[in-house]
């Protein structure tokens, strides 16, 4: 586990910050800012966590439209079959977004259940996903708050969200969604339900 607040800026255009090699490799990144070449951590195989941290290049990748999409980065062949992961919940990385790359291929993502980059400028910042809420409980999703609300709980919104999967009301709850304001869009495919309800659905605001 490599913690502290210290910089480990490498020879430019020489080696990676941090490199795992071998397959039984553990590494959990939770603070510190790395400035690597081309990548800022590598996983030629073994596993990566990556919890806090700041992360950038100063070499980039020589085609121009792909500079920035191997900040961080698998042995492509070990990623694909499961000996080089890389797992992000935290983090700050610099024009490189871990939640939609090219890193192994278009669209792809390291982040966290759970987590979603937020950019600011150049920057992305990897945060925790708070969409909704039941008695101070917060959920990821309101996916996972329609499972765990039990009857005449109020789920409230917490933020807008993107519905990936079809949400459900038992029939042996009684429920309120509070929107709080925000927009929950549905399912773009025609032919699936968005919202089955068996119980009962109070929806405000």
């Amino acid at each position: 586990t490599i913690t502290g607040e210290g910089t480990l800026a490498t020879k430019e255009n020489d080696c990676y910050g941090v490199d795992l090699q071998d397959v039984t490799a553990k590494c959990t990144i939770e603070s510190g800012t790395y400035i690597g070449n081309i990548h800022a951590v590598y996983v030629q195989s073994g596993a990566l966590t990556v919890k806090g941290g700041n992360y950038s290049i100063q070499q980039l990748y020589p085609n121009a439209s792909l500079s920035y999409e191997f900040v961080l980065n698998c042995y492509d062949a070990n990623h694909a079959n499961g000996t080089a992961t890389i797992t992000v919940s935290g983090g700050t990385f610099e024009k490189f977004n871990p939640g939609n790359n090219n890193a192994e291929g278009k669209g792809n993502s390291f982040l966290a259940e759970g987590y979603k980059a937020v950019q600011n400028g150049d920057s992305y910042e990897v945060v925790e996903l708070k969409v909704a809420e039941i008695n101070g409980t917060i959920y990821s999703s309101l996916l996972k708050a329609m499972e765990a609300a039990k009857s005449g709980d109020t789920i409230k919104m917490l933020e807008d969200e993107d519905l990936t999967e079809i949400l459900t009301v038992d029939a042996s709850k009684k429920v309120t969604l509070d929107l709080a304001g925000h927009t929950v869009k549905t399912l773009e495919s025609t032919d699936k339900d968005t919202l089955i309800v068996k119980g009962e659905l109070t929806i405000k605001d």
